[in-house]
């Protein structure tokens, strides 16, 4: 038997698989643990990075740990002018936004899993300040949203529930 995820790396695949369900179609190429490595030289860009950040543990049982997972996606493009570079990283924001919370348990606005039955739900965290890059010919920005997501795993193995 294959060894099995950790359940932040799941929830970072799931989150990405969303996304490039959304926005790939777009044009905008969606990674995983990319924020800090997109090559704007290499034609990657429009893109998303999705990452996780800080975990913690908020709960524990005899039988379950109850986790909160910061998980930062990073939209990064490189256009001509600064307000294109702007409009560009507020449609990718709406786009990201969307595509995370399109996946309400029935019934329960709130109940968010990104289709994973051990996620209890998804919050947005909104978003840091958008930074830019003006040493090129083109501008680049990068737009950081923000995002824990709530869920649970066996007390002995974080890659179950």
């Amino acid at each position: 038997m294959g060894k099995r995820m950790h359940r932040a790396e799941q929830i970072v695949d799931a989150a990405r698989t969303l996304l490039a369900a959304a926005i790939e179609p777009t044009g905008v190429k969606c990674f995983v643990h990319r924020a800090e490595t997109l090559d704007q030289s290499q034609d990657e860009l429009p893109a998303t990075s999705t990452d996780f950040g800080e975990l913690t543990i908020t709960e524990e049982t005899e039988d379950e740990l109850y986790w909160s997972l910061t998980v930062p996606i990073t939209a990064v493009v490189k256009l001509p002018s600064e307000s294109e570079v702007k409009a560009s990283l507020m449609t990718i924001a709406r786009q990201i936004h969307l595509a995370i919370m399109a996946t309400p348990a029935a019934g329960m606005p709130w109940k968010v899993t990104l289709g994973l039955a051990f996620v209890i739900t998804v919050h947005p965290l909104g978003w840091d300040a958008p930074e830019y890059d003006t040493r090129g010919e083109e501008i680049v920005g990068k737009l950081t949203t923000n995002w824990r997501v709530d869920f649970k795993t066996d007390v002995d193995d974080p890659g179950d529930a």
